[in-house]
Formats: C-alpha cells, sequence, structure tokens
C-alpha cells in the first residue's frame, strides 16, 4: 500500500527504535533529570528531600559509575528517500518489499516524482538504520532506482533525514543552521551530498544570513539546506537520492557527525 503525501508517517508506526545499550542511557537521562530537578526543588525549599531522592541518587551513581561525561541523548532520526519504478509502475512489487520491515518503512506518494514512490522510515538510532538498511536497498535496487551521475537515473529523487529535536538544544541548533549555511562550505557540503547547495537546485538551497541569531527571527523556507519547518524535527534536505549500501549510510553518517559537531 502506498499512503498519500499528506499522511503522517509517525501514525503508522508503534514507537521509535534504539539499540538495548541506548534505551538504557535514555533511562539513564531520564533517571538524572528527576534526580536534577528534585534538587533544585528541595534548595528552592519547595519541599524537603523525599527518600526516593536518595534512590534516584542511587540509581543514577550506579549508572554513571565509569563515565566521564554527560551521555549524549541518543539521536534519533527518520529518512525519507525519493526512488523511480525502473518500469514506470511505482507499485510494482513494492508491497512485497515493504513486508519484510513491516514495523520500520512504509511507501508515501510525492508529487514531485514522475513515476515514483518516497520510501519513509520510522524514528531510529544510528545503529538501527546501519543494521535494516543494506538488505532493504538491495531488494529495492532490483524495482527501482534513484538519482546517478550518468543521468539514467532520476534527478529529482533526493534522500532527507529528519533528526529529532530533543536531542539538539536551541545554541546547537544555531550553530547546526550557521555551518550549513555557510558560503564557504558550499563546496565541502556539495561534495559530500551529491549536488549543489548555491542555489542551482532549488529544493536544498542554503539561506543568507547575518548572524547566529537570525534563524530566530528568519521566516523558514521549506525547500532550503535545513530545513526548520517541523515542529519535532530538523530535516536535512541536502543529499541527492541513493540505492547504494556505501552512499546511503556516509549520509546518514555525516548527519550524525554533523549534529555531534555542532553539539556541545
Amino acid at each position: 500500500m502506498i499512503y498519500e503525501s499528506t499522511e503522517n508517517p509517525l501514525s503508522h508506526f508503534k514507537g521509535f527504535l534504539a539499540t538495548p545499550e541506548e534505551l538504557d542511557i535514555l533511562m539513564l537521562i531520564t533517571q538524572i533529570d528527576k534526580y536534577e530537578k528534585s534538587l533544585i526543588d528541595v534548595a528552592a525549599g519547595l519541599r524537603k528531600a523525599p527518600y526516593r531522592v536518595g534512590k534516584q541518587k542511587d540509581l543514577v551513581l550506579t549508572y554513571t559509575n565509569g563515565i566521564r561525561q554527560y551521555p549524549a541523548f541518543p539521536l534519533f532520526m527518520g529518512i525519507e528517500l525519493e526512488m523511480e519504478a525502473i518500469n514506470g509502475n511505482p507499485d510494482t512489487g513494492l508491497a512485497d518489499i515493504l513486508a519484510t520491515s513491516p514495523e520500520f518503512v512504509i511507501a508515501k506518494r510525492d508529487g514531485s516524482l514522475r513515476n515514483g514512490v518516497e520510501v519513509v522510515s520510522v524514528p531510529a538510532t544510528m545503529s538501527i538504520h546501519a543494521e535494516r538498511w543494506p538488505a532493504l536497498l538491495k531488494q529495492l535496487r532490483t524495482k527501482y532506482r534513484s538519482f546517478d551521475p550518468e543521468k539514467t537515473g532520476n534527478s529529482r529523487c533526493g534522500m532527507h533525514i529528519h533528526m529529532d529535536r530533543r536531542a539538539i538544544t536551541m545554541w546547537q541548533l544555531g550553530k547546526m543552521w550557521i555551518f550549513i549555511n555557510n558560503p564557504n562550505n558550499a563546496d565541502f557540503i556539495s561534495q559530500i551530498s551529491g549536488r549543489s547547495v548555491r542555489g542551482e537546485i532549488t529544493y536544498c538551497k542554503q539561506v543568507k544570513y547575518k548572524k547566529i541569531t537570525d534563524f530566530l527571527t528568519m521566516a523558514y523556507e521549506k525547500y532550503s539546506a535545513l530545513n526548520l519547518k517541523k515542529p519535532n524535527t530538523v530535516e536535512l534536505r541536502i543529499f541527492r537520492g541513493t540505492l547504494n549500501e556505501f552512499s546511503f549510510l556516509r549520509n546518514m553518517q555525516f548527519a550524525h557527525a554533523y549534529q555531534r559537531f555542532c553539539g556541545p
């Protein structure tokens, strides 16, 4: 089944995917947040220190034993991968392919494609994406194609990576916005992404700015290299479409490193 472009992909999934180790980190961060909030309330005289504050402290110290710094919130990423059908029928064999990962991906229509579809993934960490996508891409290559340098594919196809805003502070978001829109980085970003961000391609272009705080007041544009219009995600739109496993994972690794590089 191919869903309509107006449907929300998240409504088709039960939850986010992460490894057991990453789920442990999430639990640790939750416990640290509760512990610190309790200390703040006690210091402010809002309440007496309850017994559970001590229990939370013991749990936090148990988990943080040997950890030298506050663990980063695991970055959940969602993928939108645009493809064109080789035989011109966007629904050809797609149901059978997606049935191998029913809890991980769905297919949506995309008005920018001629005879294609957009495969959308559940939000997941880098570890899960690296584990799930290689086998899926191998199957997709038998029926579909994305952009390629020999022009036998379709240059309209792109790969968009959505990053969970919960893992991105406001200051970090400003640095990410400056990095991707800095004219001095245009050639580097274009080499990584496989297509220009200077404006020749209008759906992933850089935005002109004067200072880092401009991202707070400037009207967000959907077709910019970094789309900030989504309420729950930051969308990196720079990558050309690919069904090649190496290129696909390279794009994901760049997005993951980009978010970390612009962090505290």
